[in-house]
């Protein structure tokens, strides 16, 4: 019984790894343009804890930047990161324009500080 217990779960397990690394572009996009300079980054994290509270922490480089949020009824989180001031103004996360160098890290992580998706993207410039 045991060893069909871990097997069963080792096969799970395998599974969501590859499914998490197979939708890694669904999940994280990222843009950088030049003139002028703009950074955009957008996360979606699907099948969460409805109603519970996420943080999604970007990286590129030296930068870093953070976003608390809740997930929704159906268990998505979606946060958007810019640095252009009207997106700013309209409730995006602000950036520094020169955020993104080749590619972006992201991390959630849940209200007990577990990592519950880790993907990386490579963006594109404009």
């Amino acid at each position: 019984m045991n060893r069909y217990l871990i097997s069963t779960l080792s096969c799970a397990l395998f599974l969501s790894l590859t499914i998490s690394e197979s939708n890694a572009g669904e999940i994280l996009k990222c843009e950088k343009r030049t003139k002028p300079a703009v950074s955009r980054i957008s996360v979606q994290g699907e099948d969460l804890t409805p109603g519970a509270m996420y943080t999604a922490t970007v990286s590129s480089g030296n930068y870093s930047a953070f976003a608390l949020t809740a997930a929704d009824v159906a268990g998505v989180v979606n946060v958007d990161f810019n640095s252009n001031p009207n997106d700013i103004l309209a409730g995006k996360t602000a950036i520094n324009p020169q955020f993104i160098g080749s590619e972006v890290d992201l991390v959630i992580t849940d209200a007990l500080g577990n990592r519950v998706i880790e993907t990386s993207a490579v963006c594109k410039t404009k």
